[in-house]
Order: structure tokens, then C-alpha cells, then sequence
């Protein structure tokens, strides 16, 4: 049992299945029916990526030798893009925002000619990245996806960008003694985890302010805005009592698992 949770939490299963979720609650903010199809299909991608983003560092004839080599994950790949822009109705906005997102990722992973380095070797980028990408696929397409205009859908998703940064900063602070030995930075290691404790929970309270400004004006459903408003208090204690020595099971598990909180509160 053990060695199967080891393998949930760090084969990023759990990942996955919070990000179906928060993909799958976003419809539901909209009033609509959950798309469940895009909903698995995010967390399916989600999943590839962060278990073979190695790919993505490859030199270009180093890809082509992959290429050659793993056809069967090649074809899974090519085979995944297809059908998300076949679920993306072939709308002008969605295949241009899904296109951003994959350049986004590749950004994020592989060194670039600025600096030589990935997104992820960035303090300021690397939360900013994860949150763009996160926000882009769970947010703004689905949003998009219910029929709300491309202003709405801008606003709700800068909500879900500043969440996702906020919990991109707490697993910084879990990882920030293994960056400081490998010489990463990162907001904990340059700016201190107890500065870096109030930058996530005022990316927080934005957050509550764009889900609460979509209430307002009737963008966002009142009850699952609620369930967000709850979801958003664990997260803050989570902050609170987030240390360079809690053990990974609290940043994989729960961490993770505030992103699928609200659907789990609005389906009691």
C-alpha cells in the first residue's frame, strides 16, 4: 500500500486527477454541464508532461533519435494534441490560447537562448508559467467552452492563475532546501519563506476577489462560489503552516488536492 501511494503522489496521478477536477468545476461555475471529455483530457496531458518533460530538453537530433525510437509515445503524443483540438470545436480563440499554452510549457522546461536556462530556473517565472499554463487549460478554454466572451472568460482566469501561482510558491517553500543545495532560485530561497508566505496568500485574496467580482455580476454560480471560498481557507492554513520540513506527502497531497476541493465540496 505503501509503495502505491509513493507511486500516486510522484508519478503525479494525484496531479492529474486534481487538475480533471478543477477543469470539471469550472463548468460548473458557468452554470453548464461539466465537459467531462476536455475535463480528462487536461489531466491526460497533465500527466504526459510532467512524466516525460525530460523530452522536452532534448537537443533536435536528439528528439529525432527519440522519435525514431519511441514510436508508440510519438503517436501518443501527436495523437493527444489531436484530440484536444478536435474537443476545442476548432474555435479561433480556444486553438490560439491552447497553442500559447504548449509554448508556454516548452518555455517553461527547456533552456532557452536569453539565459540559457528554463522557465522553472527562474524565481519570478516559474510560479508565473505554471499559473499561465494551469489557467489557460482549466480556466479560459472551459470558460470559453460555456459561451462567456473573451473578457469574462480573461477576467475568471486571472482568478485561477493567481491560485495556481499561490500553490506553485508553496511547493517551492517544501523544495526550498533541495534548491538551495542544487543553487536554484526561487521566491523561498531569494526573498525567505515567511516573505514568501504572504506573497501566496496575497495571490490568495486576489483570487477570492476575481471569484467574488464573478459572483457578483453573475458570471460565477453563488454555491460554487462558496465551495472556492472554503477551498481558498484551507489553502490559507496551508500557507500558514508550511515549513522547508513538512514531509512531500503534504505539498503532493494536499497541496495538490486544494485544486480539486470545490468539486468535491459542491458534489456533497
Amino acid at each position: 500500500m505503501s509503495r502505491f501511494f509513493f507511486n500516486y503522489l510522484h508519478h503525479f496521478y494525484h496531479l492529474a486527477l486534481s487538475i480533471c477536477f478543477l477543469t470539471a468545476i469550472t463548468y460548473t461555475c458557468a452554470g453548464n454541464k461539466t465537459d467531462w471529455k476536455f475535463s480528462i483530457w487536461v489531466s491526460l496531458a497533465t500527466f504526459l508532461v510532467y512524466n516525460f518533460h525530460d523530452v522536452l530538453k532534448f537537443k533536435n537530433d536528439e528528439i529525432l533519435k527519440f522519435v525514431r525510437t519511441n514510436i508508440l509515445f510519438t503517436f501518443l503524443i501527436l495523437a493527444s494534441s489531436l484530440v484536444g483540438l478536435l474537443l476545442m470545436s476548432q474555435d479561433f480563440y480556444q486553438i490560439l490560447f491552447f497553442a500559447t499554452a504548449i509554448i508556454f510549457c516548452i518555455f517553461y522546461f527547456r533552456p532557452n537562448i536569453l539565459w540559457n536556462k528554463s522557465g522553472r530556473d527562474h524565481f519570478l517565472l516559474k510560479p508565473l508559467l505554471i499559473g499561465l499554463v494551469f489557467g489557460i487549460l482549466t480556466a479560459l478554454i472551459p470558460y470559453l467552452q460555456s459561451g462567456y466572451n473573451l473578457s469574462e472568460s480573461l477576467l475568471l482566469t486571472l482568478g485561477r492563475v493567481s491560485f495556481v501561482m499561490s500553490l506553485a510558491i508553496l511547493f517551492d517553500i517544501g523544495d526550498v532546501i533541495e534548491d538551495t543545495g542544487a543553487h536554484a532560485e526561487t521566491i523561498p530561497s531569494r526573498f525567505g519563506i515567511k516573505q514568501s508566505k504572504v506573497i501566496a496568500i496575497l495571490l490568495l485574496i486576489f483570487s477570492i476577489i476575481i471569484e467574488g467580482y464573478g459572483a457578483w455580476i453573475f458570471l460565477i454560480e453563488f454555491p460554487v462560489f462558496i465551495t472556492f471560498c472554503i477551498g481558498y481557507i484551507f489553502s490559507f492554513f496551508l500557507i500558514i503552516f508550511s515549513t522547508a520540513y513538512r514531509p512531500s506527502w503534504y505539498y503532493l497531497l494536499l497541496v495538490d488536492g486544494m485544486m480539486m476541493l470545490p468539486w468535491l465540496l459542491f458534489q456533497m
